[in-house]
Formats: structure tokens, sequence, C-alpha cells
């Protein structure tokens, strides 16, 4: 018989019972089916003799050897008996597997160490970490100003992890988490987030960033409350920082929607094709309204959705289709001069704390224009630079030349102006002899 015994009792029927129960001919076939070895003793049911002959021995079979050492492997039914001697073995003996087993978790011991270590030393690398607010960027001070706006009271109060800014804005907030790291604002908490946030690969230490915990980092002259309401405060002259972090933003809002129409539709881009649609995009958005992009998206991505339908034609080469389409489209319409529907913001796509304070602080929101936003962001800083006289002039010529941008009438207003003032005219009235003769279609 292939099947060693080890017997832990000594009645004797017990040992006749097993062995009958064990039993095979020369062909490996088991001389007496298991129902005919009932009943027996208490045992009334076939399905009961495994487990009942499993508390008083334990069976080896010959024909499977352990893949570590050779010897025999357990098995504790009839069903995992091999007829003929396997060739490769493919399972390890019950010594095998457990030395096995305290191979690894001394492994697992060693690895918790060295990460426990390794992560204290990165832990040390943030203590004492301090930021001076007065030299952080305007672009840097928004973000703050959104993002306390978002986790409130957590930033100053305590921890925090991109999850829970998830406010900031109408999708991920990592990269923003990310630049107020880079600028020192924003201090890591190893030793704070949750266990399995950290990780080493490779003999370095690797963080889920998804999971990790972060807090504002301590000025040394100012708490936590009055740094906030200082920066809430500042006088904003960067703009062109600015401007960067608006184009971010938008660019942001437009592929939020851009994506959820593709997903919509089952279009899936690569992401070399994503970073084509992004470049459009971003170059649109020096013109163009976050919200006019909208339409932009919605048409492109139902052309190609069109597209996926014609004969030779799948969504896969429907979809590649999209970057090209998104491209051509914008061009069309720069070329063309012909106007762009805008969209309004779904339910679904908030425009975050972000968003909100680029309408306090500018009243810029996905209606705007690019070339209205920049304009207005390319003023910063250069107000206190212009004489008495030309102040006065600044926001009635400010709020003419937007409207007519949005109007794209900016050639009509200035020939109207020009000749105002080669009739003698001078600039304040001309300005104002236009906004009144204009008031209909100029007026916002």
């Amino acid at each position: 018989m292939a099947i060693r015994l080890e017997l832990r009792t000594q009645d004797p029927e017990e040992i006749a019972f097993i062995h009958r129960y064990w039993a095979t001919n020369e062909l490996g076939t088991f001389v007496e089916k298991v129902n005919d070895l009932v009943p027996f003793r208490e045992i009334t049911q076939g399905g009961a003799i495994a487990a009942w002959v499993r508390e008083r021995c334990t069976a080896y079979d010959e024909h499977q050897p352990c893949s570590t050492c050779g010897e025999p492997i357990e098995i504790t039914s009839r069903s995992e008996m091999k007829k003929q001697p396997l060739q490769r073995a493919s399972t390890r003996c019950t010594g095998c597997q457990q030395a096995a087993l305290a191979r690894r978790q001394e492994r697992e011991r060693e690895a918790a160490a060295e990460l426990e270590t390794r992560l204290a030393d990165y832990a040390e690398h943030f203590s004492g970490q301090t930021c001076d607010y007065q030299a952080i960027g305007d672009d840097t001070a928004l973000l703050l100003i959104a993002l306390e706006a978002a986790i409130t009271p957590r930033l100053t109060q305590g921890t925090f992890s991109i999850e829970d800014s998830k406010a900031l804005c109408a999708t991920d907030a990592g990269p923003y988490i990310q630049r107020l790291l880079e600028a020192g604002v924003l201090t890591e908490r190893p030793l704070e987030a949750e266990p399995g946030t950290y990780y080493l690969k490779d003999d370095s230490l690797w963080v889920r960033r998804a999971y990790a915990v972060y807090s504002l980092t301590p000025d040394p002259t100012e708490p936590a409350a009055a740094l906030l309401e200082l920066i809430a405060n500042r006088e904003l002259a960067d703009g062109p920082a600015i401007a960067q972090l608006w184009l971010d933003y938008a660019l942001q809002d437009v592929m939020h929607y851009f994506t959820t129409e593709c997903l919509t539709y089952n279009h899936d881009l690569c992401a070399a094709e994503l970073l084509e649609v992004q470049s459009s995009f971003r170059n649109a958005l020096n013109t163009y309204s976050v919200a006019q992009l909208w339409s932009v998206a919605w048409r492109v991505v139902r052309d190609a959705a069109s597209l996926a339908n014609r004969t030779y034609y799948n969504r896969e080469k429907a979809a590649a289709t999209l970057p090209g389409k998104v491209r051509r489209h914008v061009e069309r319409v720069e070329r063309e001069g012909a106007p762009l529907r805008a969209w309004t913001r779904r339910e679904d796509h908030p425009a975050g704390t972000l968003g909100m304070v680029f309408w306090e602080l500018f009243e810029i929101d996905e209606n705007t224009t690019g070339a209205q936003a920049l304009a207005m962001f390319a003023r910063l800083g250069l107000q206190t630079d212009v004489p008495a006289s030309e102040a006065a002039l600044l926001a009635p010529a400010t709020e003419l030349m937007r409207a007519a941008i949005a109007e794209n009438r900016v050639a009509q207003i200035l020939l109207e102006f020009a000749a105002l003032i080669e009739g003698g005219v001078n600039p304040p009235e001309a300005i104002r002899s236009i906004i009144d003769s204009n008031a209909g279609p100029i007026e916002r």
C-alpha cells in the first residue's frame, strides 16, 4: 500500500477499521467503498468516517513526495491520494511548511524592525522644520487660503490627508498638496500615519501618498491662526505666479469634465493622448473660459462616439482621434472667429474652495475668459506705480476693455476711442461716452 500510517490508537478494532479505510489493491483503487464501511460503532454515515480516522491516525501518501525534503506529504482523505507516483512534486510536507512559515515570519520581523528604524530616521528629517511665511509666494498663499477653507479646523489644529482635502478642487487635490510640501508650508508626519503607509522596496523607503498625513509647518514667531489671518490679508502682487496657478486650476476643471464625458462613452485614452489633450486645452485657456471649453469637450467626445459606430471603427480607434479633434476644433474657432457656447457647471463637479478663492479675490470663475483673467493678473502689483491722473481712468477703462473682449469688439471700441480723442474729447470723457453709447450690447 502506498499509504503510510502513523496510528494514535491502540484499540485493535479501530486499527483494523483504519486499515480497511485506507486499503488499496494493486491498481491503487480502494478495496472497500466508504458507505460499505458503516455502520461501525457510533459511525452511521459514510461522510463522518474521514474525520473519525484523522483523529486516530496521520496518513502519508508515498506517491506524493515533498518538493523540499522528498518525504511523503500528509493527506487527510481518500480524495487526496494519488494512484501513481508523481514525477514532480508541487506541495511541501507539514514540517517543511512550518519551517518555511517560521523563516518568513522571521524575515517579516526583521523587515518590520528595519522599516521602523528607517521611518524614525525619515521622521527626524521633519522634526524642527519651520517656515518663514512672509517669504512664501502669492500662489502658495492662495493655495493655503483654499486649503484652510477645505479642511477647517484641521489645518491649524491637527493632521490631514489628501482625502481630507478633496474639497480643495474639482478632482485630485494631490498635486496641490505636493506643491505646498515643496514650498515648505506643509510638513509630512510619518509616525502618525496608518500602518502600511510606508514600506521598503529595493532598499528604499516608499510612501503611499493617498494615506500619508500632513500638518501645517510652524512659524518660529507666529501661531498658526495668526499666520493664516496675515496670509489672507496680504497684498497680492505676483501676477505671473497667480496666473499659472489659475491656469493649473482651470485646466484641471476642464479635464475633469472631459474625462467624465470620455468615461460615459467608454473612450479610454493613453497617457500620451491625455497629455496632448491637456496641452490643447491649456493653450486655449489663454483665450477662452472654462465653461466654453466644456462645450468643446462635450462636442468632440460625442463626435468620437458617433465615429465608433462606423464600419471599420471601434472604441479604441475613435478614442485615438480625440486629441486631434480637440486641437482642430479650437483652431477652427480661432481662425473663423466663431462664438463658443458656454456650458453650465455639472452639479457633481464642484468648483472647490480654490475656485471660490479666485471668485472672492478676483471675481473669476468658469465663465471668465482666459483673456480677461490673464489681463487682470498682469495688472497685479502695477497699480501703485500708476500716476494719479491715470488711476482715475483705470477702473472704467478696464471694465470697458473686459466687455469689449467678451463681445469680440476690441477693434471697434478702439476706433471709437481714437475718433473721440481726435475730435478733442479728453480721455476720461471719451471712455465714459463709449460706455454710455454701448451700454446695451457691451454691458455684462
